[in-house]
């Protein structure tokens, strides 16, 4: 008898701990939720160890709080944790497609795809069986597995996917509208990276239309829509609306976000092609500091930047300080591992001009060499198109 009254005590310890986290979480104060997540996961551990129903939930609650707290390795090890202990659990649950979407989602986040094609068997086989068509759920898991088509470039498997979350969406009895809405803009990249402009600028305008009809105009889904409607019409060669579509984007974003910073790189790059160099120069170089100022150290996206300026630069004439930037900006490349993308191909072209315009063609053929057998060995849509790509 004391026994059980002991074990009843720690079971109502463990669910005041996990209701005070999930309020603290609820007002959005994740740090201070975070002791009483791994006290959760603790008393999980000791009394019910592994496998056991609580431990497998009390590692997927900590695993979201270090997702929210931008630990992505510590969010990961324990969503796996959860996973793992919910497989030896043989669970059949709709907490089971969760924890496998999220542990996706996380490695794409990583850009870690060693482990993603597995994942992705799995949800593709247990989510049809566990969840009904008519269930939010459900669509949600066809918009991720077509997010993760799109991420390794086969945008023609994404399209069914996400026409089919598409129409399930429109089926439900009570659509949810940033689901929707979020299928619509999936859609709409897919046609873009396939380079169907046109059908991408009309799938933009619905979902842009329908937030708008359901008052979600201060959304990042709006913001993000807005952003990818603008390179679609600079595409195009409508430059003017695409700068209106980038201004309508900055102002819904955070001033000092990364989201700030390519807002600002694509707009200077709009500017870049209208020949307006110093316009251009003024955005890139205050998305360069937004740039460092969160990475504290050049990057990937700071490559793309400084190679943006160095093209405004030798447009201008000024051959020295473009071709300082544009080295900088494949050593970047290199160090990150991209010599083999198409944008360091469009530096060692900007490269072999710069070295014509100042007269050293012998450098000028190597790099042209350089940047062609790059271009031979990778698929790709060209500078601006690599530009308007964003995680945002």
């Amino acid at each position: 008898m004391p026994n059980n009254m002991q074990g009843q005590r720690i079971k109502q310890k463990w669910q005041t701990i996990k209701a005070q986290a999930d309020t603290l979480e609820a007002h959005k104060d994740f740090q201070a939720a975070l002791p009483l997540r791994l006290q959760e996961k603790d008393i999980a551990l000791k009394k019910w160890k592994k496998p056991s129903e609580q431990y497998a939930t009390a590692a997927s609650d900590l695993g979201l709080n270090y997702y929210y707290l931008a630990k992505l390795d510590s969010s990961l090890f324990f969503f796996q944790e959860s996973l793992e202990t919910r497989e030896q659990l043989k669970d059949s649950t709709a907490k089971y497609i969760k924890v496998l979407s999220a542990c996706i989602k996380i490695n794409m986040q990583m850009n870690d795809y060693t482990n993603i094609a597995l994942l992705y068997e799995k949800l593709s086989i247990a989510s049809p069986k566990i969840l009904a068509e008519n269930n939010p759920d459900y669509i949600d898991v066809l918009n991720l597995l077509a997010t993760f088509h799109q991420a390794i470039g086969e945008d023609e498997n994404a399209i069914p996917l996400l026409q089919k979350g598409l129409i399930l969406s429109e089926r439900l009895e009570q659509i949810k509208p940033l689901l929707h809405a979020q299928l619509l803009s999936n859609l709409g990249l897919s046609y873009y990276n396939l380079r169907r402009i046109y059908e991408a600028i009309s799938i933009y305008d619905k979902a842009l239309t329908f937030l708008r009809e359901k008052s979600l105009t201060n959304t990042k889904e709006y913001a993000k829509l807005n952003h990818n409607l603008a390179g679609a019409y600079s595409d195009i060669g409508k430059h003017k609306l695409a700068l209106v579509l980038y201004r309508q984007y900055l102002s819904l974003v955070e001033q000092g976000s990364i989201e700030q910073s390519v807002g600002l790189q694509n707009m200077g790059n709009v500017y870049r092609i209208m020949e307006q160099p110093d316009s251009s120069l003024i955005v890139l170089e205050q998305a360069r500091r937004i740039n460092l100022k969160i990475y504290k150290e050049p990057n990937p996206r700071y490559a793309v930047l400084q190679g943006i300026i160095a093209m405004n630069y030798n447009n201008m004439g000024k051959y020295e300080e473009s071709l300082d930037l544009a080295k900088n900006s494949l050593e970047i490349l290199e160090k990150f591992n991209l010599k083999n993308t198409y944008y360091y191909a469009s530096i060692n072209n900007l490269l072999a001009i710069l070295y014509s315009n100042m007269d050293q063609s012998e450098e000028a053929l190597k790099t042209t060499i350089k940047a062609m057998q790059i271009q031979k060995e990778i698929a790709g849509e060209g500078l601006d198109y690599l530009l308007s790509l964003s995680d945002v």
